[in-house]
């Protein structure tokens, strides 16, 4: 406890919302606030289910995609923006990727390639932040994206 309190000033709370037992945060996407559920497992930066999408509109459309298959087997096409994301007060541009499907529950999640710019302390309430100095690396994922088309989905409403 006494070792917690020297750290505390340090960090910032980012959730004391659970759901499904992970962590859910607010964070702003291209200055739009999004709840997402903090996904240490992700291998993403921000995966943004469809219904989220109509909301973004400072975003940076490129050609790259990414298909995944998800936990339960459902087939996942994403469109690849970049925005400005923030969390814990802190952020940067990144890679969002914006799925051809609605996500259950909240709007998105934040995966551990954003996640390793930060610290993250976890109590039994509350999920606390702070910047690390892992450099934002918005080409981390460029390897892995494709340009295959997503089949049906509607390019996503980025501002230019």
């Amino acid at each position: 406890a006494a070792e917690f309190a020297g750290e505390r000033a340090s960090l910032h709370s980012v959730s004391t919302e659970r759901s499904g037992g992970a962590f859910v945060a607010t964070v702003r996407v291209g200055g739009v606030p999004l709840r997402c559920t903090v996904d240490s497992g992700a291998a993403c930066y921000l995966s943004v289910g469809q219904q989220a999408a109509s909301k973004l509109t400072s975003c940076q459309a490129t050609d790259r995609t990414m298909h995944q298959v998800g936990a339960n087997g459902e087939h996942i096409c994403s469109r690849v923006v970049v925005s400005r994301v923030d969390f814990g007060g802190v952020g940067g541009d990144v890679p969002v990727l914006i799925n051809d499907r609605p996500l259950d529950g909240e709007d998105g999640y934040l995966g551990v390639c954003f996640l390793r710019h930060f610290d993250l302390c976890c109590t039994t309430g509350a999920l606390y932040a702070r910047r690390n100095g892992a450099a934002w690396d918005a080409t981390l994922l460029d390897g892995i994206f494709g340009r295959t088309p997503c089949v049906g989905s509607a390019p996503p409403r980025c501002q230019s």
